[in-house]
């Protein structure tokens, strides 16, 4: 089936991407922001291609496809489903709105404007996460990721009323970051399935980590927090690495810190068979990477960007650091989007694979969980999205939000 969406021709592709790259060599700033800057228009909306993929030995076809077409979406950044009702999805707008949909319904509703304090006037500034409370509908709590209006990272949480609608005078503030620069800014959030929040911050952005701040764990940037809110404003787990300290500042590390030396942790997510937290985390001049999280460790940036040499000025010994799972170069990529280890039935070949793609050329691979040494593969070539961010259905299987507008399923081809 055809969607009658207008068509972005090939040559207009080709322009865009060249005038990102020639941006992108002429300055610190990242790829993403590049792309941002550039005015979005509709993909084309053809029959979903089958994609033949071959593990182990074993093939088949896979297709993205798209749904709910008739949805126009502005700059989606992320997408949860309800946590008590499978037919109900969340979506999040980079400028502060938040809508609710249903796969089956072409409306859709607006549950929240944000927008009077959002700030999205930097490129990768604006509202960047949304997360229920793990006991909802119980506790009737949505928890919002966004830069404010000053450009700083805001961690919260909105009453919702009986029609899930945010309640925008109960905000409360969980804390807050301030930020250096406009980019780096991270902003995913999480309940890990120990039922504490996760949350995940840039460098504090500009090129190369100039303050150092992911090798410094006596701040919040460029690190993974995990913190308890079942009381307010939150309370630290006691088995957090630094735990015994009662502040951040100086020499003494952050409470709230559960892992650190990240340069931009754009979208991590926890495999729901084992609970490990993996993530995408993107790089500077040549290396995209996927890490996977552990506490207490040091993921190496700025001393190294994937599994190569940075800046060591000061750095310890390359034992000290946690490298990649996987990486890919520039050559196939400029910003890494991370995804899912997908559970799920319908595409039994991936079952196992941890799957993320790349902003800027569309490419999506998968890499064995379970084989961590082997080579991560290709699954699709240049699937023509830019594909901000992934999400997962409680039945495990996936779907990918495109930043121009549109959100397809990972499916096993019918065809």
């Amino acid at each position: 089936m055809k969607h009658s969406v207008t068509k972005l021709s090939l040559a207009k592709k080709i322009l865009i991407v060249i005038t990102s790259l020639i941006l992108i060599s002429c300055s610190n700033s990242d790829p993403v922001a590049s792309v941002l800057e550039q005015e979005q228009e509709p993909v084309v909306e053809d029959d979903a291609q089958c994609q033949p993929i071959s593990l182990n030995g074993v093939d088949a076809k896979i297709e993205l496809r798209r749904i709910v077409p008739s949805i126009s979406l502005n700059q989606p950044i992320t997408m949860i489903q309800a946590p008590d009702n499978d037919e109900r999805w969340y979506v999040a707008e980079r400028q502060g709105l938040i809508h609710r949909f249903s796969i089956d319904d072409p409306a859709r509703t607006e549950l929240g404007d944000l927008s009077d304090r959002v700030g999205s006037s930097g490129l990768e500034q604006g509202l960047l996460g949304i997360e229920f409370h793990p006991n909802y509908p119980i506790v009737r709590e949505l928890f919002v990721s966004y830069t404010d209006v000053e450009g700083n990272s805001v961690i919260s949480k909105f009453e919702l009323d009986t029609d899930e609608k945010l309640k925008l005078d109960s905000e409360s503030i969980i804390l807050t970051q301030q930020q250096p620069f406009s980019n780096h800014n991270g902003g995913w959030i999480a309940f890990g399935p120990d039922g504490y929040l996760y949350i995940g911050f840039g460098d504090g952005g500009d090129g190369g980590d100039p303050q150092n701040n992911a090798q410094n764990p006596s701040n919040w940037l460029g690190a993974m927090l995990r913190i308890d809110v079942r009381q307010s404003p939150y309370m630290i787990p006691e088995d957090n690495p630094f735990s015994s300290n009662t502040a951040c500042g100086l020499d003494s590390p952050c409470p709230e810190i559960w892992a650190w030396g990240l340069r931009n942790p754009w979208r991590w997510s926890f495999d729901r068979e084992t609970g490990k937290l993996w993530a995408g985390d993107v790089g500077q001049n040549q290396w995209e990477e996927i890490s996977l999280l552990e506490a207490g460790k040091n993921y190496g940036w700025r001393c190294y960007e994937g599994n190569h040499d940075f800046n060591l000025m000061g750095c310890n010994e390359r034992a000290s650091y946690q490298f990649p799972v996987a990486e890919y170069s520039h050559e196939e990529g400029r910003s890494v989007t991370g995804g899912y280890v997908y559970r799920g039935d319908d595409i039994p070949l991936l079952q196992g694979q941890y799957l993320y793609a790349d902003f800027l050329s569309g490419n999506i691979w998968g890499v064995d969980v379970e084989q961590q040494n082997s080579s991560a593969v290709r699954l699709i070539d240049n699937s023509g999205l830019n594909i901000a961010s992934f999400a997962e259905s409680r039945q495990k299987e996936l779907f990918l939000i495109d930043f121009n507008g549109g959100i397809y399923q990972l499916r096993n081809c019918k065809k």
